[in-house]
């Protein structure tokens, strides 16, 4: 479904085969990048919807699958990893994972929150690129600070 984005009221329906897990507008590219719980990214024109392509994410270990909820943030896609508490950083050219966040191991974290399959939502703070991160049945947003080179 297209939205107007100031008064959010639908423009027009697409269809498509499979699963929409995550979505973002790459927009150095000019494309949606589509996740749908797998190891692929699929791409596809912001405007027709069409399929321009696909790309496999993947790390030293070979293809990262369970590919969630994406955000665009500059020249990188984020993903959450379910069912684990892991943020990959994607070189949305390749599909190489450049950098793993591992959202469990954070030490202020509560126990409840350290469960895995508990992250499932990624935002980002436009005017300082920081993540902002939050989870089934947490009650909080957290905050997490990019490093001063990735903003």
């Amino acid at each position: 479904m297209f939205r107007d984005g100031r008064t959010l009221s639908e423009r027009r329906r697409v269809t498509y085969d499979g699963e929409g897990w995550g979505l973002c507008h790459d927009r150095a590219r000019s494309r949606l990048m589509m996740s749908d719980g797998s190891a692929t990214l699929t791409l596809r024109n912001p405007q027709s919807f069409e399929l321009l392509g696909r790309i496999t994410v993947h790390d030293g270990d070979g293809p990262v699958s369970g590919l969630n909820e994406l955000e665009c943030i500059g020249a990188h896609v984020w993903a959450n990893v379910w069912p684990t508490d892991d943020i990959v950083r994607i070189d949305p050219g390749t599909g190489r994972v450049k950098a793993t966040l591992r959202i469990g191991a954070f030490p202020d974290l509560p126990p409840a929150v350290r469960r895995p399959g508990n992250l499932n939502a990624i935002a980002v703070d436009p005017s300082m690129h920081d993540l902002l991160i939050t989870g089934k049945h947490w009650l909080h947003i957290y905050c997490v600070r990019s490093p001063s080179a990735e903003r």
